[in-house]
């Protein structure tokens, strides 16, 4: 084996084992403590795996994880560090016969994707990863220069290809991992526009699109609707998307973003706050 072989090999080996230590902290109301992997959540529940048992807990029974208080984790408001080191859960192009979604009563407005982390107002989850996923870093608790409130969101993509995709993306979903197979869609027919903050951490990054809607599977998103290419400034900028004529009666994909390597050769890092359907 070559020099280089054993330089490529060794990189890899110094990304990916810190990864497998991770590990959750759990403090019950009790002043017992658990720590093992994470595996998956619920709206009632956290399962992490100890000495390779999975290990159900009820948030009813809980204090803190990882240090942060229970009402940032129930619905999916706090994601925790480290779930992007698993694979995402992302199916195979649909090409069965669709469905007509449920559609519940219209919500009302500003409905929220993000507000603050912790905030009651929150909907979807930031779990719909896709293209190069290994490419990407997120936390919703970045605190430094928020546009409102204590957090905002901080997006981290490497432009590095791991998944040999040449593009990456995320969407908030509802619910978490809901690629159109859970008929869950929300009724935002009175939404006029989708707003958010953003901006980049150096100004000039360039994302391929903001947009909202456009899952299709059994279940499929009423609409579509995108900003189309956007170059960030370093300042905190507000984009809209417009929905006017737009329907969005059953809404799984409440929000998105997709980049690629060919305008950011060296990655990106920016930030989002504020975003919400009004």
């Amino acid at each position: 084996m070559g020099k280089k072989s054993t330089l490529i090999i060794a990189f890899f080996l110094c990304l990916f084992l810190p990864l497998s230590s991770f590990a959750t902290t759990i403090v019950f109301k009790s002043g017992k403590t658990a720590e093992g992997k994470y595996l998956n959540q619920t709206d009632e529940s956290i399962t992490i795996e100890i000495e390779g048992i999975a290990l159900t807990y009820y948030f009813d029974q809980i204090e803190t994880i990882d240090e942060h208080q229970i009402i940032e984790i129930i619905s999916g408001r706090y994601c925790p560090d480290g779930l992007y080191t698993k694979t995402p859960i992302t199916p195979p192009p649909y090409t069965g016969p669709r469905k007509a979604g449920t559609v519940g009563e219209p919500e009302d407005m500003p409905f929220y994707v993000y507000d603050d982390i912790g905030s009651a107002k929150n909907h979807f989850f930031p779990y719909g990863l896709m293209g190069d996923y290994g490419d990407l870093k997120y936390s919703q608790l970045y605190k430094e220069n928020p546009y409102s409130g204590r957090t905002c969101i901080e997006i981290d993509y490497c432009a590095c290809g791991f998944q040999y995709a040449n593009w990456a993306g995320m969407y908030w979903q509802g619910p978490a991992n809901n690629w159109g197979t859970i008929d869950a869609g929300y009724n935002l027919s009175k939404a006029k526009k989708l707003t958010f903050w953003a901006r980049g951490a150096k100004g000039g990054e360039y994302i391929t699109e903001f947009k909202v809607g456009g899952i299709i599977n059994e279940f499929s998103d009423s609409d579509i609707a995108s900003t189309g290419p956007v170059v960030l400034n370093k300042e905190w900028t507000q984009y809209t998307i417009d929905l006017e004529r737009k329907d969005m009666s059953y809404i799984i994909g409440g929000f998105c973003w997709v980049a690629n390597p060919d305008n950011n050769p060296k990655g990106i890092v920016f930030y989002l706050d504020e975003i919400k359907f009004e």
